[in-house]
């Protein structure tokens, strides 16, 4: 089982100390909105918290909490321009580090995904049914 502890970067300047009811209350906006400022303020506040960590810790704010939603929103990362980062505080040279943050948090749920036979996956080894 995956169970990293992340390193979002400083990305928006945000204190790495959050809470875990403000880590929560952003992993909230970004499940529900997936701004640039959403996904900076994550990766600012990670603070040593595993993905799982970051995803229990939004889970009692959001009333239909949805790990595929949130990850369409991590995908989206890659869309948003460059700009929309600079205009939440984050550092230009900070900003392939939170999309990074992004990308490593899909890759996380997906494998997790898979390990646990949470979704469909080709696997050689076992026989069709017919």
């Amino acid at each position: 089982m995956r169970d990293e502890v992340v390193d979002g970067g400083s990305g928006g300047g945000l204190d790495e100390t959050a809470s875990d009811e403000q880590v929560g209350l952003m992993v909230r906006d970004l499940h529900e909105r997936g701004l640039a400022g959403d996904l900076a303020g994550v990766a600012a506040a990670a603070g040593g918290r595993s993905f799982r960590e970051l995803e229990a810790l939004g889970r009692p704010h959001v009333a239909a909490f949805s790990l595929p939603e949130l990850v369409m929103r991590l995908e989206f990362a890659e869309l948003i321009p460059d700009e929309d980062f600079e205009a939440a505080g984050v550092a230009p040279d900070e900003v392939a580090g939170v999309r990074g943050f992004a990308l490593a948090w899909v890759e996380d749920v997906k494998l997790r995904r898979a390990e646990e036979g949470d979704t469909d996956v080709d696997d050689p080894d076992v026989p069709e049914i017919d």
